[in-house]
C-alpha cells in the first residue's frame, strides 16, 4: 500500500498469492470436495457470501482509519460470530466461549482506554 496500491488491490494480491500456495493443501486434504457439485457450490458460496463482503469492509476501514485500529477491530470477529450464532441459529454459548468473549471485550476496552490516555497526554 505504501507503493500507492489501494487496499482492495493489496488484499487481492495477498490473498490470490496465498490461495495459490494453499491450493495443493486443499486438493490433498479434501479429496473429492472440489470435483463434486456440492463441494464446488459450497466453496463458491463461502468465497462470495461471507468472505468478499468482509474484506471489502476491511478495505473500507483501511481507507478511513489507521491500520493498527483496523487490525484491532478485526479481533471482534469471533465475538460477533459467537453472538450471531447464539441469536440467529440458537447455538448455546459454552462457558469457555463466554470466558473467551469476555477476555476479548475486556482486552479491547483496555486497549481503547490506553490509546485515549496516550492521545490526551
Amino acid at each position: 500500500m505504501k507503493a500507492g496500491a489501494g487496499p482492495e488491490a493489496a488484499m487481492g494480491q495477498m490473498f490470490g498469492l496465498g490461495g495459490l500456495f494453499l491450493l495443493p493443501v486443499l486438493v490433498a486434504s479434501w479429496r473429492g470436495g472440489l470435483n463434486t457439485a456440492a463441494g464446488a457450490t459450497a466453496t463458491v458460496y463461502l468465497v462470495v457470501v461471507p468472505t468478499v463482503p468482509a474484506y471489502l469492509l476491511f478495505a473500507a476501514g483501511l481507507r478511513r482509519l489507521p491500520p493498527a485500529t483496523v487490525a484491532t477491530l478485526t479481533l471482534t470477529e469471533p465475538v460477533v460470530a459467537a453472538l450471531l450464532g447464539t441469536a440467529i441459529l440458537g447455538e448455546q454459548l459454552t462457558v469457555v466461549a463466554g470466558i473467551g468473549t469476555a477476555a476479548v471485550v475486556t482486552s479491547l476496552a483496555v486497549s481503547t482506554l490506553r490509546t485515549r490516555e496516550v492521545l490526551t497526554a
